[in-house]
């Protein structure tokens, strides 16, 4: 199992995330790892923006 920073679970999620049709599948996903990043990293700084809307 990866953890929210490894370079891993990012490519695979993103990629996954991209794929993805089912709309409401998808923005839960983005959700759900965001939470993780933001957990993982801690959102701090005042230049925090969410890994999904990068």
């Amino acid at each position: 199992m990866y953890k929210a920073g490894h370079i891993d679970y990012k490519a695979k999620l993103q990629n996954f995330i991209g794929e993805t049709k089912d709309v409401a599948l998808r923005d839960k996903y983005k959700s759900l790892y965001d939470s993780d990043i933001e957990s993982f990293y801690g959102t701090d700084s005042p230049d925090y923006v969410p890994e999904s809307l990068r």
